[in-house]
């Protein structure tokens, strides 16, 4: 089953990173040794407030998170 996480309110950047605590960290999905690849959402022309496409800083967590937890490559 799919785990979600939803936090309101404050910065991007620490509302992403306590949604990914509260689902068990990323450390729960990436090991040492693993390539990740992160999939934004972009869809053409819209902008980031519409939650349509993934905002940069999320992005960035999700990159730092990753190679914090031993990920070798961040696609």
């Amino acid at each position: 089953m799919s785990r979600v996480s939803i936090v309101r309110g404050g910065d991007i950047r620490a509302r992403t990173e306590e949604a990914i605590r509260r689902v068990g960290g990323i450390g729960s999905v990436v090991k040492r040794g693993d390539k990740v690849f992160v999939k934004p959402n972009l869809v053409d022309g819209a902008p980031f407030i519409t939650g349509e496409v993934t905002q940069l800083e999320t992005i960035e967590v999700l990159i730092k998170e990753s190679f914090d937890a031993g990920a070798s490559e961040v696609i």
